[in-house]
């Protein structure tokens, strides 16, 4: 048959599953595992603990997928294929711009840190401003230069479809990373606190 492994799972992993399946918390022993897992001990749970910034970035997609479709309702565009490759290029530009201010959060309210859990959100969302803006701007002017030239001069439909979708989404997708998912974020922590540095992941 085949060798042994120099390490059984039984060796790497101390209790297999959290308390709502009858065990107790799991323990991840190797430190090898722990370190590519990057989570200790007692981290080790369904769900993590980010569930919040989950929630808050779906809320801030359908923001941007809502107000995107509303312009294009309100002013009787044509929704073409062009435009649905738009709208589903904008969500991922949205988030992205929400995970770099969320990182901005993760490094405001790790475990350790002083200062009240709400306050340090809002510290994260005003150091992140100015970077989520001037990427905005410089996103958002080569589009408007190809609606501009795809819709005056060239004529070209697909170009003035795709870029009418990127040029609204590109705004609507940096008000909600910062006005939206951050703000939804912070509501759902209300009366959490930041956790002392002895509980801080290895």
């Amino acid at each position: 048959g085949r060798p042994p492994l120099p390490m059984q799972a039984s060796q790497l992993i101390g209790v297999a599953a959290p308390a709502p399946y009858g065990r107790g918390e799991a323990t991840i022993v190797d430190p090898a595992v722990r370190r590519c897992w990057q989570i200790g001990p007692e981290r080790v749970r369904l769900g993590g603990r980010h569930w919040e910034k989950t929630l808050a970035a779906i809320v801030a997609l359908g923001h941007d997928l809502l107000i995107t479709v509303g312009v294009y309702a309100l002013f009787g565009f044509e929704i073409t294929p062009a435009s649905m490759i738009g709208f589903l290029t904008i969500l991922g530009y949205s988030l992205y711009d929400t995970v770099v201010v969320f990182d901005k959060v993760r490094e405001n309210t790790a475990p350790g840190v002083s200062g009240d859990l709400l306050d340090n959100i809002n510290l994260a969302v005003n150091q992140t401003l100015v970077r989520s803006i001037n990427t905005s701007i410089v996103a958002t002017l080569p589009i408007a230069s190809i609606l501009f030239i795809g819709a005056l001069l060239l004529g070209a439909g697909t170009l003035r479809d795709i870029s009418l979708a990127l040029f609204i989404g590109t705004i609507v997708g940096t008000w909600s990373s910062i006005f939206v998912a951050a703000p939804v974020y912070a509501w759902l922590r209300q009366g959490d606190t930041i956790a002392p540095e002895a509980v801080k992941p290895r």
